[in-house]
Protein backbone atom coordinates (compact mmCIF):
# COMPACT_ATOMS: atom_id res chain seq x y z
CA UNK A 1 0.00 0.00 0.00
CA UNK A 2 2.79 2.44 0.87
CA UNK A 3 4.42 1.82 -2.50
CA UNK A 4 1.21 2.79 -4.30
CA UNK A 5 0.81 5.99 -2.29
CA UNK A 6 4.48 6.88 -2.80
CA UNK A 7 4.32 6.26 -6.55
CA UNK A 8 1.13 8.26 -7.02
CA UNK A 9 2.57 11.32 -5.26
CA UNK A 10 5.98 10.83 -6.86
CA UNK A 11 4.55 10.60 -10.37
CA UNK A 12 2.18 13.52 -9.81
CA UNK A 13 5.02 15.78 -8.66
CA UNK A 14 7.29 14.74 -11.53
CA UNK A 15 4.39 15.19 -13.97
CA UNK A 16 4.10 18.82 -12.96
CA UNK A 17 7.80 19.43 -13.60
CA UNK A 18 7.81 17.46 -16.86
CA UNK A 19 4.67 19.18 -18.12
CA UNK A 20 5.80 22.73 -17.33
CA UNK A 21 9.57 22.64 -17.76
CA UNK A 22 9.99 19.57 -19.99
CA UNK A 23 12.66 18.26 -17.63
CA UNK A 24 12.81 16.35 -14.37
CA UNK A 25 14.80 17.72 -11.41
CA UNK A 26 17.74 15.57 -10.37
CA UNK A 27 16.56 15.60 -6.76
CA UNK A 28 13.27 14.05 -7.88
CA UNK A 29 15.08 11.21 -9.61
CA UNK A 30 17.40 10.76 -6.64
CA UNK A 31 14.53 10.46 -4.16
CA UNK A 32 12.74 7.90 -6.31
CA UNK A 33 15.85 5.84 -6.90
CA UNK A 34 16.75 5.92 -3.19
CA UNK A 35 13.28 4.78 -2.12
CA UNK A 36 13.20 1.97 -4.67
CA UNK A 37 16.73 0.92 -3.75
CA UNK A 38 15.80 0.81 -0.05
CA UNK A 39 12.57 -1.06 -0.80
CA UNK A 40 14.51 -3.46 -3.02
CA UNK A 41 17.05 -4.21 -0.31
CA UNK A 42 14.23 -4.72 2.19
CA UNK A 43 12.42 -7.04 -0.21
CA UNK A 44 15.58 -8.99 -1.01
CA UNK A 45 16.63 -9.43 2.62
CA UNK A 46 13.25 -9.82 4.30
CA UNK A 47 11.00 -11.43 1.70
CA UNK A 48 13.45 -13.02 -0.77
CA UNK A 49 11.95 -11.14 -3.74
CA UNK A 50 15.24 -10.31 -5.45
CA UNK A 51 14.28 -11.73 -8.85
CA UNK A 52 11.00 -9.77 -8.95
CA UNK A 53 12.87 -6.59 -8.01
CA UNK A 54 15.60 -7.05 -10.64
CA UNK A 55 13.06 -7.97 -13.34
CA UNK A 56 11.02 -4.86 -12.50
CA UNK A 57 13.98 -2.64 -13.34
CA UNK A 58 14.41 -4.09 -16.85
CA UNK A 59 11.72 -2.04 -18.71
CA UNK A 60 13.09 1.23 -17.31
CA UNK A 61 16.68 0.32 -18.08
CA UNK A 62 15.61 -0.72 -21.56
CA UNK A 63 14.04 2.70 -22.04
CA UNK A 64 17.28 4.35 -20.89
CA UNK A 65 19.19 2.35 -23.53
CA UNK A 66 16.65 3.41 -26.17
CA UNK A 67 17.19 7.02 -25.07
CA UNK A 68 20.95 6.61 -25.39
CA UNK A 69 20.65 5.08 -28.84
CA UNK A 70 18.00 7.31 -30.41
CA UNK A 71 18.03 10.59 -28.44
CA UNK A 72 14.24 10.69 -29.05
CA UNK A 73 13.19 10.13 -25.44
CA UNK A 74 14.56 11.52 -22.22
CA UNK A 75 16.86 9.56 -19.93
CA UNK A 76 14.76 10.56 -16.95
CA UNK A 77 11.72 8.85 -18.48
CA UNK A 78 13.53 5.53 -18.37
CA UNK A 79 14.78 6.13 -14.85
CA UNK A 80 11.29 6.98 -13.60
CA UNK A 81 9.96 3.85 -15.32
CA UNK A 82 12.66 1.86 -13.51
CA UNK A 83 11.39 3.35 -10.21
CA UNK A 84 7.87 2.22 -11.11
CA UNK A 85 9.16 -1.22 -12.08
CA UNK A 86 11.17 -1.55 -8.90
CA UNK A 87 8.02 -0.96 -6.88
CA UNK A 88 5.50 -2.82 -9.02
CA UNK A 89 7.46 -5.67 -10.60
CA UNK A 90 8.05 -6.64 -14.23
CA UNK A 91 4.54 -7.65 -15.30
CA UNK A 92 2.79 -4.62 -13.85
CA UNK A 93 5.51 -2.30 -15.16
CA UNK A 94 5.05 -3.62 -18.70
CA UNK A 95 1.28 -3.22 -18.44
CA UNK A 96 1.62 0.33 -17.07
CA UNK A 97 4.08 1.15 -19.87
CA UNK A 98 1.66 -0.20 -22.50
CA UNK A 99 -1.24 1.85 -21.12
CA UNK A 100 0.99 4.94 -21.00
CA UNK A 101 2.25 4.48 -24.55
CA UNK A 102 -1.30 3.91 -25.80
CA UNK A 103 -2.47 7.11 -24.06
CA UNK A 104 0.40 9.23 -25.39
CA UNK A 105 -0.17 7.83 -28.89
CA UNK A 106 -3.86 8.77 -28.86
CA UNK A 107 -3.06 12.22 -27.47
CA UNK A 108 -0.30 12.76 -30.05
CA UNK A 109 -2.58 11.77 -32.91
CA UNK A 110 -5.29 14.07 -31.63
CA UNK A 111 -2.88 16.99 -31.28
CA UNK A 112 -1.49 16.35 -34.77
CA UNK A 113 -4.99 16.15 -36.22
CA UNK A 114 -5.93 19.44 -34.56
CA UNK A 115 -2.63 20.96 -35.77
CA UNK A 116 -1.58 21.95 -32.23
CA UNK A 117 1.85 20.31 -32.61
CA UNK A 118 4.25 19.45 -35.41
CA UNK A 119 5.47 15.92 -36.08
CA UNK A 120 8.80 16.60 -34.34
CA UNK A 121 7.30 18.24 -31.24
CA UNK A 122 8.30 16.94 -27.81
CA UNK A 123 5.47 15.70 -25.60
CA UNK A 124 6.25 15.01 -21.93
CA UNK A 125 5.95 11.31 -21.07
CA UNK A 126 5.79 11.36 -17.26
CA UNK A 127 2.20 12.72 -17.11
CA UNK A 128 1.11 9.81 -19.28
CA UNK A 129 3.09 7.38 -17.13
CA UNK A 130 1.31 8.83 -14.09
CA UNK A 131 -2.08 8.47 -15.79
CA UNK A 132 -1.22 4.93 -16.86
CA UNK A 133 -0.19 4.04 -13.31
CA UNK A 134 -3.36 5.49 -11.80
CA UNK A 135 -5.50 3.76 -14.43
CA UNK A 136 -3.75 0.48 -13.69
CA UNK A 137 -4.28 0.91 -9.94
CA UNK A 138 -7.99 1.51 -10.50
CA UNK A 139 -8.24 -1.58 -12.69
CA UNK A 140 -6.14 -3.71 -10.36
CA UNK A 141 -7.60 -2.32 -7.14
CA UNK A 142 -5.28 -0.57 -4.72
CA UNK A 143 -3.79 -3.11 -2.36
Amino acid sequence: MWKSVFLIFYLLILSIFDGKEKKIPVIGLTVGIAVVFAAGIYGIVKEQLWMQYIMGLIPGLGLVFVALATKKIGYADGMVLAVVGGCEGFKNCILILCVSLFAISICSLLLLFLKKVQKNSMIPFIPFLCAGYMFWKVVEGIN
